[in-house]
């Protein structure tokens, strides 16, 4: 028997025989819970004992309050299948010719978890096989071919993640699938749909990657939503990168944002992913209606050649500038061999004071690219409506329009690691590449998305 509460609680339990992860009725009062009983890591207050409802969520009951404490049922201990591997590839051998076939890559984050009864937390522990299982309505979709390219949170990415992640997807697309899903962490999410925006130009069907904001064991979850509408669009006529979340907090449908264009706008809502400046392409049913909200995406096309590029190896600072904001910090990007440097100015795009004007030339002095974004969620740069704006703009600084910070941050990694030369990488940045520089802001777009579209 193992039970991991420590002083009363453990001779409570102990004596009742109870054990981590057995069912259990807890009787307070007036009122009694029943659930499993999850373990309470010493680290961790020991007078609460904590119960894993049957609704999927976490309560805690104050042992103080507790009348009763029984055992309904031992916890059940799942075997090791020794013939695992054996069917490992059972999903890909039963492959239907008459369905597209769809790669799903797998590369962590909360899509790919599910709480850790040991410390409380959410830990990465599901396969890319064990959510095709647990979500059976992709077979009647597509043939389903998995990969787990890595296994890390969003947050700890590194541009060899996503080297990773679209040398993966190259593959796919040469061996003939008719579309790629990516599931993965929603934290970064926008910077790796940027990356592959650039990395991946021209794709001729689409690459699709979509999350999860709540771990699959929660009542709440939107993982199986995510994936099944990721599929979804997967087959569709929509070619080159995308991302497909909650378009609602409902279980209604699901958004379909261009790749270069897209931002998670909340911490914790299913709906947290919005079009920045731009319309969603589509919005997207699991029962695989799909309903156009643009129509100048790029068609699937297998003929059309793959333009490819993975080098990100040049070094480039993202910065948010401030009130008081010290321009020793932005030179010392430079003396330290930074390549090139994104700000996110105020406003229209402007610096916190008249020393970023020298310093702007300093850096262009030094070769170093300096492009403007606004720290604005939506609207443009307009270096050219107030006087410091002008200047700014005089000494070097690239404005770039409505292009999103993580979106330049990318961008501009990339450029400078496949261009010739600094001339030719500040052209890129200005040029619009991968669908994330807009001409005109859609007024529409300043709202909530699912009251205009």
């Amino acid at each position: 028997m193992t039970v991991s509460y420590s002083g009363e609680i453990k001779k409570v339990l102990e004596k009742k025989k109870i054990s981590d992860f057995d069912e259990v009725e807890v009787k307070k009062q007036n009122v009694s819970y029943s659930g499993k009983l999850i373990p309470r890591p010493e680290i961790y207050s020991q007078d609460h004992v904590i119960l894993k409802l049957k609704n999927g969520y976490n309560i805690g009951v104050n042992f103080d309050e507790i009348k009763e404490i029984n055992k309904i049922k031992s916890a059940t201990v799942e075997k090791e299948d020794k013939n695992k591997d054996k069917h490992k590839k059972t999903l890909v051998q039963k492959r239907d010719p008459k369905k597209p076939t769809i790669a799903i890559l797998s590369t962590g984050g909360t899509i790919a978890s599910k709480l850790d009864y040991a410390t409380g937390g959410v830990v990465v522990s599901f396969s890319v096989d064990d959510l095709i299982g647990a979500v059976p309505e992709l077979n009647s979709i597509a043939n389903i071919e998995t990969e787990v390219v890595c296994s890390v949170w969003s947050q700890w990415m590194t541009q060899d993640n996503w080297q990773q992640m679209a040398k993966a997807v190259k593959k796919y697309i040469d061996s003939g699938v008719d579309g790629v899903v990516i599931l993965h962490g929603t934290d970064t999410m926008g910077y790796s749909a940027a990356a592959l925006s650039f990395m991946l130009r021209d794709s001729p069907v689409p690459v699709v990657l979509t999350g999860a904001q709540r771990s699959t064991d929660r009542a709440s979850a939107d993982s199986a939503m995510n994936i099944i509408c990721a599929v979804q669009t997967a087959v569709s006529d929509i070619s080159g990168v995308s991302v497909v979340m909650h378009g609602e907090s409902d279980d209604s449908f699901c958004f379909v944002h261009p790749g270069a264009k897209v931002k998670k706008t909340h911490s914790s809502r299913r709906d947290a992913f919005q079009s920045i400046n731009v319309l969603p392409f589509a919005k997207v049913w699991p029962s695989g209606k799909m309903e156009f909200v643009r129509d100048d995406f790029k068609k699937r096309d297998k003929k059309r050649k793959l333009l490819t590029g993975f080098d990100l190896s040049e070094k480039v600072a993202l910065i948010k500038l401030y009130n008081g904001y010290p321009v020793e910090d932005f030179l010392y990007q430079i003396k330290k061999g930074t390549k090139g440097i994104v700000l996110e100015g105020t406003g229209l795009g402007h610096v916190p004071n008249a020393d970023f004007f020298e310093a702007a030339l300093i850096a262009k002095k030094a070769g170093v690219i300096v492009c403007m974004c606004t720290q604005t969620v939506w609207g443009r740069v307009r270096d050219d409506v107030y006087e410091d704006g002008r200047k700014i703009q005089q000494c070097g600084v690239i404005p770039l329009e409505d292009m999103l910070s993580e979106t330049a941050f990318v961008k501009l990694k990339w450029v400078l690691a496949n261009s010739k030369n600094v001339d030719e990488a500040r052209k890129l940045m200005i040029e619009n590449l991968a669908g994330e520089i807009t001409e005109r802001t859609d007024p529409r777009t300043f709202v909530c998305m699912p009251g205009v579209v």
